[in-house]
């Protein structure tokens, strides 16, 4: 593989959609760079319809962790990867001449996500985050409309895992940011709550964003170096007042459960060779390798608890995995995968950071994790390490029920 510097961007660039980006304020706090996320809805082709088959389902798009950055002079948007190691824009549109510190590598790189990718020619440009320069980085832009081109999405990816073994390495970007003294910690936290609100703290972390003990947790070793950390149990609770009934405990290795968590994974897979029971305790069915639930289990509030520790629960409702309700409105197919292939016992996606708070703390192989809650913003810097008992600003918060985001403004071809 060819090295890349600082970190790899991937813009897309299409000749057929473009959404306007708005520049986002920081609050200037010493050691952190703190960035207040933003939404950016579901892009619409001319004729009203969705304009990729990822932004089919409204629901598909309710948990997408966006940041502003500035591209040379071009504001593009993020879209946050904790579990990718190369760092990506979130964008609908690319334009390699708005630029004039854009300076072309004159090579390319096949970018693969799952059974998608796409080939992009690598640039390198300057770079901040928040107004704040993190220097020359390498660009992958990608044309959407190249043949060959097997992407589902018009996004990229913010990647904030270092590549195995290169933890130190200025390509990875904590490590960047660490260096010119922008941060004085490998660590970032990560708190959405709420529809266009939410924030990326590297550097530190947000009292305001979570209720309870930030409980710490060691980052739980895997294949793949991604994030990681154990688990007590995974719980289904069917709603309506009935109590939980307890799903795993352990691997199928009789392990104790590792929960691998990555922002930009849509899908939640439970424990594999549960299918049976899963099925017997959820009511759930097994359709096209994914579970299904009965419209009317979703709407009595059913809910999987997350047991973190002996005092920390974090629920997601089972409405947050909702893809689409069949016509008749009786069966509502899910992102709950029968089949886990994942490195950790179980893999949980934005959904769960939705529900809860997570700081990554890099140089300490540690994780920290509580209930998500959101009464404001009171960012506190990490020099050295967080320390112990830490609790949150905020009151206990039930979820809310899930409301679809605001509806995409008409984008107009080009």
């Amino acid at each position: 593989m060819m090295p890349v510097s600082k970190a790899l961007l991937l813009l897309l660039a299409s000749q057929s959609l473009a959404l306007p980006s708005e520049k986002q304020e920081s609050p200037a706090a010493a050691g952190v760079l703190h960035l207040p996320l933003v939404y950016v809805p579901s892009a619409v082709d001319a004729d009203g319809k969705p304009a990729t088959r990822r932004q089919l389902s409204t629901g598909i798009d309710n948990y997408q962790y966006n940041k502003d950055i500035a591209v040379g002079a071009v504001i593009e948007v993020l879209g946050l990867q904790p579990g990718q190691k190369r760092t990506g824009a979130k964008s609908t549109f690319f334009d390699q001449n708005s630029s004039s510190s854009l300076q072309d590598l004159g090579r390319e790189r096949l970018n693969s996500y799952g059974n998608e990718q796409i080939t992009t020619e690598l640039y390198t440009d300057n770079v901040s985050f928040g107004g704040r320069s993190v220097g020359k980085v390498t660009l992958g832009v990608g044309d959407l409309d190249r043949p060959g081109t097997n992407l589902g999405r018009h996004v990229g990816v913010l990647g904030l895992l270092p590549e195995r073994g290169n933890e130190n390495s200025k390509d990875f970007i904590l490590q960047s940011l660490l260096d010119q003294n922008i941060v004085k910690s490998k660590a970032f936290g990560l708190g959405v709550r709420k529809h266009g609100q939410g924030a990326l703290t590297f550097g530190g972390y947000d009292t305001s964003k979570f209720s309870g003990q930030l409980e710490k947790l060691p980052k739980k070793d895997n294949r793949l170096g991604f994030y990681a950390f154990e688990i007590k149990s995974l719980s289904f609770r069917p709603g309506s007042g009935q109590d939980a009934v307890e799903l795993s405990t352990q691997d199928s290795r009789g392990q104790p459960l590792a929960l691998g968590v990555d922002s930009g994974s849509l899908g939640f897979y439970p424990v594999r060779g549960t299918t049976r029971d899963f099925v017997a305790k959820t009511g759930a069915v097994v359709e096209d390798d994914a579970y299904n639930f009965p419209c009317d289990v979703v709407d009595k509030g059913a809910a999987f608890d997350f047991q973190i520790t002996d005092n920390t629960v974090v629920s997601v409702p089972l409405s947050d995995f909702i893809r689409e309700r069949t016509p008749d409105g009786k069966t509502c197919k899910t992102f709950i995968a029968a089949t886990n292939r994942r490195p950790t016992s179980i893999w949980a996606g934005r959904q769960f950071l939705r529900r809860s708070y997570v700081v990554h703390d890099h140089a300490g192989k540690t994780m920290y994790v509580a209930r998500g809650a959101d009464c404001g913003s009171t960012v506190v810097a990490i020099d050295g390490t967080i320390p112990d008992n830490v609790t949150g600003n905020c009151a206990r918060e039930e979820p809310e029920a899930d409301q679809p985001p605001p509806a995409a403004p008409g984008s107009v071809p080009a």
